[in-house]
């Protein structure tokens, strides 16, 4: 039988950094920013 993997919570070193290419006009550009920013999820904005 195979060892049982131990989970932990990620951390902020454990995450990639987002970078998202937006336009102040693309309403799906608005909802993402907005989910991110819900989520706590720091992202670069080009």
């Amino acid at each position: 039988m195979a060892p049982r993997r131990q989970w932990r919570t990620p951390s902020e070193d454990d995450m990639a950094e987002v970078v998202m290419y937006t336009r102040t006009f693309c309403p799906f550009c608005v909802r993402a920013k907005g989910l991110l920013a819900d989520k706590g999820v720091a992202y670069r904005e080009i």
